[in-house]
């Protein structure tokens, strides 16, 4: 395998015929770039993913950036050469070619590797307590919590790390990307950096090295946000906006329509969400009767909704009071089996499948001889819950969201992206969850102000134009089978709007004055 990968260097990749054709049409959408005025400097774009989407919202926001300020645009590529990547190749259609290869500056910098390797070998024989692993630190920044992410993202059916070899080699690859990341941050003037995502090994540590030394980092998701050292720790879709800023933005402005229209067609399954679609689509929605005689819940009790999360999906993406998804959902179910003054239900999360997690919840029930929490019905809708629960467990889920829209109290283990806006219940340690387990039956409806806050957020974060909407983010960046549909999509996209129309020129514009003062007190590497 490893002789393929190293042959794979030196293939050539050639582009089919619609990749040619994107590649021309695009190129004359981006003929009439001009330049406001020349600066030193670079904007880096990840095109690491190698995926449309990262390419496309990446590069036209690096182009917004070009005409504005006036840097040039670098492209990172995980590829060895030109000849054997096909996302650099594609690169051509918005007329930048400059790129930069992780594996040459690896290939031709053989200290990176031999002092990556001691450091690795240092760090894994030093590791003693694999709790504190997430604090781990180099370079400066934190790479413990990253590691730890893709260590479980990768190992089927393991959802706490180990010391072993994998662990090892994700130690390695760490270090190994640090030290070259560093080296560019240094070698090229960076002045902007350009992602999609942040989570993982590939971005993640890319993306700190820059709020490390203070340079732009603009991250295309949802939302344009820029991150810093305040909000790098934080989800990705949580807002900047403080609970009265939010309330000043939406003050006389009628959104209920909007966003009940929205949670209608959520719950049809008729949103182009992945998650959306596997949780809503062709499901069964339970009445609240059905679900008490199916489940022989007790109808003197609360209903209590336990939503877990995919267990290996980036835990570590905001603040918890657990190390990971599995300890919270193991030491919750050791906790609530001895509590009967309500009714406990589970709902496995609907896209555990596509983790290789089928069953995983389920299997622990029956490790911890668990009898007081039932098992939601597997061919039942997610949009039941509005039915049936009175309060909703989870640590940072969209359904405490979602159903907070609906006056369902929610108790998160951890932050999330709808934290800090007073709708839902945020206990600071494990022994404030833990006391608030026992008197989950005196938790009330929400208030129809914390409602109103609820749907702003959701409104906020889901409903209002994003930066991607135009390439259906799911469908373009997880299907190949979807490739030639985005290009396609872009291509219109392309015909009928003018750089300055699009939302992505609008959401850069929106947000100048932050970034001309970090370009202004930029700190020199």
């Amino acid at each position: 395998m490893k002789i393929k990968n190293l042959i794979n260097n030196f293939r050539n990749v050639e582009l089919n015929e619609k990749e040619k054709e994107f590649v021309i049409k695009n190129q004359n959408y981006w003929k009439k770039e001009k330049r406001k005025k020349k600066n030193n400097g670079n904007i880096l774009v990840s095109i690491l993913r190698n995926n449309l989407v990262e390419l496309e919202v990446g590069m036209r926001t690096a182009k917004v950036l070009k005409e504005i300020y006036g840097f040039d645009i670098k492209a990172l590529s995980s590829d060895f050469n030109l000849k054997s990547s096909k996302y650099s190749k594609l690169l051509e259609a918005y007329n930048e070619n400059k790129i930069i290869y992780l594996k040459r500056i690896l290939l031709f910098n053989p200290f990176i590797l031999i002092y990556s390797c001691i450091k690795a070998l240092y760090i894994f024989f030093s590791l003693n307590d694999l709790k504190k692993f997430c604090e781990l630190k180099f370079l400066g920044i934190q790479i413990g919590d990253l590691i730890y992410d893709s260590y479980i993202r990768f190992t089927k059916g393991i959802y706490c790390i180990k010391k072993d070899k994998f662990l090892f080699k994700l130690i390695l690859k760490t270090v190994i990307n640090s030290m070259i990341y560093n080296k560019i941050y240094k070698k090229y003037s960076i002045k902007a950096l350009v992602v999609v995502d942040y989570s993982y090994l590939d971005l993640g540590p890319l993306i700190r090295m820059a709020v490390k030394y203070k340079i732009l980092v603009i991250l295309s998701v949802k939302n344009l946000k820029i991150l810093n050292e305040r909000n790098i720790d934080r989800h990705f879709y949580s807002l900047d906006l403080s609970k009265s800023e939010l309330l000043d933005k939406y003050r006389g402005k009628n959104i209920e329509s909007i966003v009940n229209e929205y949670l209608e067609k959520r719950f049809e399954g008729e949103i182009k969400q992945i998650d959306v679609k596997i949780a809503y689509k062709d499901k069964k929605i339970y009445l609240k009767e059905e679900l008490i005689k199916m489940l022989n819940l007790d109808l003197n009790k609360k209903n209590i909704m336990i939503m877990p999360h995919c267990f290996s999906d980036v835990p570590h993406i905001d603040i918890g009071l657990y190390i990971d998804y599995y300890e919270w959902l193991l030491e919750l179910i050791k906790k609530v089996k001895n509590i009967n003054n309500v009714n406990f239900i589970i709902k496995p999360h609907p896209a555990s499948y596509l983790y290789n997690e089928k069953g995983e919840v389920e299997d622990l029930l029956k490790k911890e001889k668990v009898t007081n929490i039932k098992i939601f019905p597997k061919d039942g809708s997610t949009a039941s819950i509005k039915n049936i629960a009175d309060v909703i467990l989870t640590v940072r889920g969209t359904a405490g969201l979602e159903f907070s829209t609906f006056g369902i109290p929610c108790v998160n283990a951890g932050k999330g992206y709808y934290s800090g806006f007073g709708f839902n219940i945020e206990p600071n340690t494990i022994e404030e969850y833990e006391e608030l387990l026992k008197n989950l039956d005196k938790i009330e409806k929400l208030t129809d102000e914390q409602i109103k806050l609820a749907k702003i957020v959701l409104y906020e974060i889901y409903i209002k134009n994003s930066v991607f909407e135009y390439i259906d983010w799911d469908e373009g960046a997880m299907y190949t089978s979807e490739f030639d549909n985005a290009m396609e999509r872009i291509i219109k996209y392309n015909e009928k709007t003018k750089e300055k129309e699009s939302i992505i020129y609008r959401s850069v514009v929106e947000n100048k004055t932050k970034i001309d003062n970090i370009l202004n007190n930029e700190k020199r590497l």
